[in-house]
């Protein structure tokens, strides 16, 4: 039927879809190769809900309203991209095709060796390289899988055809000698994302003794001590030598076994926690050879 408006009829009304009448459209490559960029976001500024992907040629549609936008197109591992004045008019297609550069971040080490002497901090630099070839800014946030790591500056930006120093420093304090490992990670917008750099600390009691083989068989008091409920027991072996470790109770019976093993030649540490066992006076025996040493330690929980 008919429907009457003031004076006029509407006679099989339609009302179409509303959706976007205009589309951008292209495909996003690599500078230098050419090869064409999967994954990338292509939205604009002004309507940031619109967003539209790169498929495995490159190729992207981005629907949207007519209008004058900023393009913006973003891939990790390359350098954001923003292209003003783009006009979308209705019904029609407006082509843009990018060619998306990337920072050149690399670091100037591929480990950081830190040696130092009980309760001394230490701290050791590398620098941060955004080099010549690079269009964009190299952007990082540093991280350790340790808490006694920590960096200065953390996070920032290293500016084109610039490097950024950076100061790792090691918080000892509390720590027993021994050799210790971690690793950095270099979160950043390259394509190498994380950089991971292998971090070897040795705690000696004195500097000189770092790589140097031990002349006798020496037990050393357990650290920290009191403790609860992990502490480190440390040894020197002079030669290959079996070695055993036993904890006894002040009643002189066997409670614990943490080492029994043949050692070679060096120092060692060894975390032993006794989660098994209840607060109290421990007597930790080492015997390897003709040698025996003997500590005190006291666990409280």
């Amino acid at each position: 039927g008919s429907v009457q408006y003031s004076g006029f009829f509407l006679d099989d009304l339609v009302i179409w879809g509303g959706g976007p009448a205009g589309e951008i459209a292209g495909q996003v490559r690599r500078i230098g190769t050419n090869a064409p960029i999967q994954g990338a976001t292509i939205t604009t500024l002004e309507d940031p809900s619109a967003v539209a992907q790169s498929d495995a040629t490159g190729a992207y549609v981005l629907d949207i309203e007519p209008g004058t936008y900023t393009v913006l197109v973003h891939k990790q591992g390359y350098c954001d991209i923003s292209d003003p004045n783009v006009v979308v008019e209705d019904g029609n297609t407006t082509t843009r095709f990018y060619t998306m550069s990337y920072p050149m971040g690399s670091a100037s080490v591929t480990s950081v060796n830190l040696q130092t002497e009980l309760e001394a901090d230490v701290s050791g630099q590398f620098d941060l390289v955004n080099s010549n070839n690079a269009t964009c800014e190299f952007s990082y946030e540093i991280t350790a899988d340790v808490q006694w790591l920590s960096f200065s500056p953390a996070d920032g930006d290293v500016a084109m055809n610039s490097s950024q120093t950076i100061t790792v420093t090691a918080d000892v304090s509390g720590m027993p000698i021994g050799t210790y490992n971690a690793t950095i990670s270099i979160e950043n917008n390259g394509e190498i994302d994380p950089i991971d750099i292998p971090v070897v600390l040795d705690i000696a009691i004195d500097l000189s003794d770092i790589g140097v083989v031990p002349t006798e068989f020496a037990f050393y008091q357990n650290y920290p001590n009191p403790f609860n409920a992990t502490t480190a027991l440390q040894f020197d072996v002079p030669v290959e030598t079996a070695v055993e470790i036993v904890i006894f109770n002040v009643m002189g019976q066997i409670v614990d076994k943490p080492v029994s093993a043949y050692y070679p030649a060096g120092r060692y540490k060894i975390m032993y926690t006794a989660d098994a066992l209840p607060s109290g006076m421990y007597l930790v025996k080492m015997t390897a050879g003709e040698f025996n040493g003997i500590h005190k330690m006291m666990l409280l929980k």
